[in-house]
């Protein structure tokens, strides 16, 4: 009894073995071909010159007719109609120049100078104020007087803009002192 069992077993192992490998060459198969989405196609001839010309149809078929002809799944991707040409990018070669900061133009006029115990000062309109300023004074918000040079009839303000921290020129002619 003990080998009627064991037969018993080997033919449901066997059994079951043979039931696997059909199961899982059904599903390899189902994979690698599959339908996607049945469409209807429309067969018809080519019409040349009044003769119309079909590939391998019979009569029956030379007059339009619908069909569905299943789509069948590619390894390749579908073409995207929608989509957007790939494109290479080429990125041009920019140059980057440092941007130099520019301070903007000097917001008063020159009125004249005054020269008391060895100190000049120079007096400026500034946003309609009139203001007297000595080397090292700020005045308004942004400005300060950093030197006064002469040179012959001429006078080179130098201010430094405090924001940016840029110095800037005002050259002014016939300078005379009081």
């Amino acid at each position: 009894m003990l080998q009627v069992l064991t037969r018993k077993n080997i033919i449901w192992m066997v059994a079951l073995a043979v039931t696997a490998w059909l199961t899982w060459q059904t599903y390899q198969q189902e994979h690698e071909m599959s339908v996607v989405n049945p469409v209807r196609a429309v067969v018809r001839g080519e019409n040349v010159g009044g003769i119309v010309k079909t590939a391998n149809l019979d009569e029956k078929s030379m007059t339009d007719s619908f069909e569905l002809v299943p789509r069948v799944k590619d390894a390749k991707p579908y073409f995207n109609l929608f989509a957007a040409p790939a494109r290479k990018i080429e990125e041009p070669a920019v140059n980057f120049e440092p941007v130099v900061p520019v301070a903007p133009v000097l917001p008063f006029k020159y009125l004249g100078a005054v020269t008391e115990m060895n100190e000049t000062k120079v007096i400026l309109e500034h946003h309609g104020d009139v203001v007297a300023v000595k080397v090292g004074d700020n005045f308004g918000v942004n400005y300060k007087l950093l030197s006064i040079n002469k040179v012959a009839n001429n006078a080179e303000l130098v201010f430094l803009f405090l924001p940016m921290n840029i110095t800037q020129t005002m050259v002014v002619s016939d300078v005379s002192e009081q």
